[in-house]
């Protein structure tokens, strides 16, 4: 837990820990610089499975976010405000509501050769929650991969097999939407519109 003051971390590894709360792995409350980590199961009974930033940015440069999970927001890591990604990649996170490996509820998502493979925004709590008595949750669910409450850029990069249960299989974005070489390969959204993007 970080209160004050920003964040710079290289190499670290935050493997099976959880919370009750937000922050799964770790939570930084302002901006954040992250370089060749590796957040792997992980789990937040809120939002934030593997990291949450509270009030500031996110650049991350080659870092892996594995099979965390999240009982609301943000399965891999929940970013309150913008995330500027190179490389690396989000795997087999899960959350119940928005953005199953990434969501920045209100910021831009900057995107160079991520990976976002087999991530999921269920529509349901992830079973590490439902063990716990958890309620089953229903609600409009977005971004499968990613949600972002801005726009996004992204240059090169694939979503793949990623899963919404409402909107935007692979990814979902409230602003505008600008790609190049960017690969969507076999995404769901289940109920409504944009399988690969939203």
């Amino acid at each position: 837990y970080v209160h004050v003051g920003s964040a710079i971390m290289s190499g670290t590894e935050f493997i099976s820990n959880e919370c009750a709360t937000t922050g799964g792995a770790a939570y930084l409350r302002h901006t954040a610089t992250l370089t060749e980590g590796k957040f792997e199961r992980n789990h937040a009974d809120q939002s934030g499975g593997g990291l949450y930033v509270s009030d500031g940015d996110l650049v991350m440069n080659v870092n892996e976010f594995i099979s965390n999970t999240a009982s609301s927001n943000g399965g891999g890591a929940y970013v309150y405000y913008t995330a500027t990604l190179t490389g690396g990649g989000f795997q087999g996170n899960q959350s119940a509501w928005f953005g199953g490996g990434l969501y920045a509820p209100y910021g831009n998502l900057s995107m160079g050769g991520t990976l976002f493979v087999g991530n999921s925004s269920l529509g349901t709590a992830p079973v590490h929650a439902a063990q716990r008595g958890k309620p089953v949750i229903q609600t409009s669910i977005k971004g499968g991969g990613a949600c972002v409450g801005g726009h996004a850029m992204l240059t090169g990069g694939r979503f793949e097999d990623n899963y919404s249960h409402c909107h935007g299989g692979g990814l979902y974005v409230t602003s505008y939407l600008v790609m190049t070489g960017t690969e969507f390969i076999s995404n769901t959204s289940w109920l409504y519109e944009g399988g690969g993007a939203y």
